[in-house]
């Protein structure tokens, strides 16, 4: 959803625009500032969307979702019917309505279960055990955006002031990852970090992509318990999830960012696809924005569900 270190895709080394030069010779251009502009864009109004909370983000969730389940679909149509494709589609509109309506954990789980299920047998019986496995998966990885921020942005049992703090620390790990990593990549390269999947990435872009995450948490954390001591007295520091685990958690997130990114490319590598889609303009599609803001908001929730939620 934001410039991120995959700004030059797997098969080639730059995205590039090749505009007619004076002389007739066709020379490239970076379309960096198409990508930053939006880029910029996109974080800004994902940014609003979770500050306003409520029905219209679970509702812009839900078109994240949808965007990334039309992409996926398009990518495995070989493999799939008519009435395979109707299939997934009312199973995810049926867990968009229990996600709209704010259905209890226990409901929507319920629902993401029974459709993936019926997903795969109904594939399953049609078109084969591989093409059963890829619609199931279909519905899932799309489906779990819209359910992890939900439940992320609504802070469970604990209030939507902590989701919030949580939703918008997450962004800042991620996107911080993301531009480390493109960063360092570019600036220092070395060796590669999965040749045969994405030939671009490189180790020192994985490591810079963790350092950029660590430093983006260490600054909103820093901040926003400057603002909470403000704002709600000094009492407020016996809530605060202590500062070692809050680093720890950044680095992990960034490394589930990154793997979730390097298993969207081999996905794609597997199709022969570059890019999942064209929906923004010098990014690709939406699979390719939300390759790592959806496993590590997935992995997230749940880490929080099991640890206990608190201000950061």
């Amino acid at each position: 959803m934001t410039i991120s270190s995959r700004g030059n895709k797997e098969e080639q080394p730059a995205d590039t625009v090749m505009p007619a030069a004076g002389n007739g010779v066709k020379k490239p251009v970076s379309n960096l500032l198409l990508r930053f502009l939006t880029g910029v864009a996109a974080g800004f109004f994902t940014v609003l969307m979770a500050w306003w909370g409520g029905w219209l983000f679970r509702l812009f969730c839900l078109c994240v979702g949808g965007a990334v389940l039309y992409e996926w679909n398009a990518i495995i149509a070989g493999l799939q019917s008519r009435r395979g494709r109707l299939c997934v589609w009312l199973c995810f509109l049926l867990l968009a309505g229990a996600v709209l309506a704010a259905a209890s954990p226990f409901c929507i789980f319920a629902v993401l279960l029974a459709g993936a299920c019926l997903c795969y047998v109904r594939a399953r019986l049609e078109a084969g055990r591989r093409a059963a496995f890829l619609q199931a998966s279909a519905f899932i990885y799309a489906a779990l955006f819209p359910v992890s921020f939900f439940f992320l942005r609504g802070g469970l049992a604990h209030g939507a002031g902590i989701g919030l703090y949580w939703t918008l620390f997450l962004y800042s790990v991620v996107w911080a990852s993301d531009i480390g990593a493109y960063g360092c990549g570019r600036l220092c390269g070395g060796p590669k970090l999965a040749a045969r999947i994405s030939p671009n990435k490189t180790w020192s872009g994985a490591i810079g992509g963790v350092i950029a995450a660590v430093l983006a948490a260490a600054c909103f954390t820093f901040l926003l318990r400057q603002e909470l001591i403000q704002t709600e007295g000094p009492d407020i520091m016996g809530q605060f999830m202590p500062f070692a685990r809050i680093i720890l958690t950044a680095a992990f997130l960034s490394v589930i960012a990154q793997i979730g990114d390097l298993a969207e490319s081999a996905f794609k590598r597997r199709f022969g696809v570059k890019d999942s889609g064209c929906l923004l303009p010098g990014h690709g599609g939406m699979m390719d924005r939300v390759d790592g803001l959806l496993p590590a908001g997935s992995v997230f929730v749940a880490l929080l569900a099991v640890s206990g939620w608190g201000f950061p």
